[in-house]
């Protein structure tokens, strides 16, 4: 090279004793720091090819200079690296909103001075930035990256690099599940009171209601001396929520409290309305005084 080269011109043959106004003209490149790059393709396997080489000043004309000659054979056909690339997904199936990571194996292709990009959200990947055409191939690269498809779909994806096209992998995309809302108690009464004042034998009846509730727990906390039977007679009063009483999506409970002696005991009922699986996420708490029963 010299300072007033401006371009390259290239010459091929593979007659080993052919001039090179004889040989095939490949192309020319523009010359930058006073050297350049001219591609070569159809090349065929097993054969030994003589390139001419000009470097050309652009104020005298074409083929300033005396031609440089060099020679490249090329592989075997069965020892040609041939390029490939396979996807992966972490995943086949997730829901809208929800991330997925594509995998891309890139065997034997030309290396790139950018990272490869390895997601798409329906499309063929176009050719990576930056990728270099003349630089050294890649025996072995693995690059992944996440990708968050926003809406429901089955998504074909692919990656090209050049004439190189990978597998064809499926994503498919389901609708966001729908949260729930939480139960949340609407009314609570006791004989249609927040609070209330029994006699002892009375029955009261209990009122209640929620939103989005699955169920209900009832939990009766009774001194000692109070008890609330249920239809089979066993007393239903609890210690806490673990223990209270289960009952179904009804709205109403009616019950009876007994406390033949003593006076101005006080039973507490809380509510608790569950979720589907069982758990509570709203409860309320009402009283109950309970008096003996006249004459006694």
């Amino acid at each position: 090279s010299d300072t007033i080269t401006t371009s390259y011109d290239v010459y091929r043959t593979s007659d080993p004793n052919a001039a090179w106004n004889a040989s095939t003209y490949i192309g020319s490149s523009v010359g930058s720091n006073y050297s350049g790059v001219v591609n070569d393709s159809g090349l065929n396997p097993s054969t030994t090819y003589y390139y001419y080489i000009f470097s050309v000043a652009g104020y005298s004309g074409p083929n300033n200079s005396a031609p440089v000659k060099i020679s490249v054979a090329t592989l075997p056909s069965a020892q040609i690296p041939q390029g490939s690339i396979s996807l992966s997904a972490d995943s086949a199936s997730v829901s809208a909103g929800s991330s997925v990571t594509i995998t891309a194996t890139i065997n034997n292709l030309p290396a790139c001075s950018n990272p490869y990009t390895v997601w798409g959200d329906g499309t063929i990947f176009g050719t990576p930035n930056g990728c270099s055409t003349t630089g050294t191939l890649i025996s072995s690269r693995q690059i992944s990256q996440g990708h968050t498809y926003p809406t429901a779909g089955t998504f074909y994806v692919t990656l090209s690099v050049g004439n190189v096209v990978s597998n064809q992998i499926v994503v498919n995309v389901t609708a966001a599940a729908v949260a729930t809302p939480d139960p949340v108690i609407t009314n609570f009464l006791i004989a249609g009171q927040t609070t209330a004042t029994v006699n002892s034998g009375a029955s009261v009846g209990l009122t209640f209601s929620s939103t989005n509730a699955a169920s209900y727990k009832i939990l009766f906390q009774c001194p000692a001396n109070v008890a609330i039977p249920d239809a089979g007679g066993n007393n239903m009063c609890r210690s806490g929520e673990s223990d209270a009483i289960q009952f179904p999506l009804t709205g109403s409970l009616q019950t009876a409290i007994f406390n033949m002696t003593a006076s101005n005991q006080q039973v507490n009922v809380t509510l608790y309305a569950l979720r589907s699986n069982g758990s509570s996420s709203n409860s309320v708490t009402r009283a109950i005084t309970v008096h003996p029963q006249p004459g006694f």
